[in-house]
């Protein structure tokens, strides 16, 4: 929120609020602008601005570093519904092995589960894997469950991987696959 205060202090505001609400077909964006006079006496509608954005223009989004990105859950070649939100962190110092962060939700409002995850991204010849652990978060209803994950990355290198395969897994997390989205070349349907 913006405040201004006139010149002659008859304190003359203008306020811009900002709303941003998602919806199904997009991102929703509400300014309201407002005009305050003689101290909260007299408020005035200036003008109101609305534009959406649609979902699909997320597509255009570049990459991020690895794994980084927006995931689909599946299980088997049935979607879950939901979407994890991966970071990777690469290694600096002394040839470390990268980091991968995660959060999941089925829905942003109250959804029926949240989960976090931290693990570590192991790069080989024959195979890339990722090893953790993960925790449902008291954002969901299911806040219960916790334990250690495996995945197997479909590519070498992560820059190129667009599946993540749980291998092994305790504490009975849901998903059995995670589905790269939004990335030219990565099909996010579950198969």
């Amino acid at each position: 929120m913006l405040h201004f205060v006139s010149d002659d202090h008859k304190y003359l505001v203008f306020s811009t609020v900002i709303t941003v609400l998602r919806t199904k077909g997009g991102v929703l964006f509400i300014l309201f602008n407002y005009e305050v006079k003689n101290m909260l006496k007299k408020v005035e509608p200036l003008f109101i601005v609305v534009f959406m954005w649609p979902i699909a223009s997320f597509a255009a989004l570049p990459a991020g570093p690895g794994l980084s990105g927006f995931w689909q859950p599946c299980d088997g070649s049935t979607p879950i519904e939901g979407q994890y939100y991966l970071t990777q962190v690469d290694g600096k110092m002394m040839n470390e092995d990268a980091t991968l962060f995660w959060y999941g939700e089925q829905k942003a409002q109250y959804p029926d589960w949240a989960t976090v995850f931290n693990g570590t991204i192991y790069q080989s010849q024959i195979k890339s894997t990722v090893a953790g652990n993960w925790a449902d978060v008291p954002k969901g209803q299911w806040f219960r469950n916790n334990g250690t994950l495996e995945l197997e990355m479909d590519a070498k290198d992560p820059q190129k991987a667009c599946v993540l395969t749980v291998t092994k897994e305790t504490g009975g997390f849901g998903p059995t696959t995670l589905r790269k989205k939004y990335v030219s070349g990565c099909d996010s349907r579950c198969v």
